[in-house]
């Protein structure tokens, strides 16, 4: 689906669906920044963290679908440093891991990242 960014309050400009695997979002002229978002799906969950909570939807009539990853990708924020502006952001449900890659900084050839483990975070809880 193709859409008018301006007739949308979200900024959404196309979606698209890979039937019983992934969904694909595009933006544009958000506040957040937030230019893509993918939800990536299996038939078979297969969580490598037994604490991990398993979250399913439902997708052109194919029920429990698990979902394995969530992307979003932001485009750069000039009101703060690139080092700290996040690029990408990835939420791997099935291990419980969330990866943050940040934009380039000026005359960088390679970008920071940072991994979180929600494992770690519920032991320390």
């Amino acid at each position: 689906y193709t859409f008018f960014s301006n007739a949308r309050v979200d900024g959404m400009i196309r979606r698209e669906e890979v039937i019983g695997h992934k969904v694909m979002e595009n933006y544009e002229n958000r506040d957040d920044f937030l230019v893509y978002r993918s939800v990536a799906v299996d038939h078979n969950p297969q969580s490598t963290n037994p604490r991990q909570k398993i979250f399913t939807i439902e997708m052109c009539g194919i029920k429990d679908l698990v979902i394995r990853k969530i992307t979003e990708k932001f485009a750069r924020n000039k009101k703060i440093s690139a080092e700290d502006d996040v690029r990408k952001r990835t939420h791997f449900l099935t291990d419980g891991t969330i990866r943050l890659d940040f934009h380039y900084g000026p005359q960088y050839i390679r970008h920071s990242t940072r991994t979180i483990d929600k494992a770690d975070k519920l032991d320390q809880a």
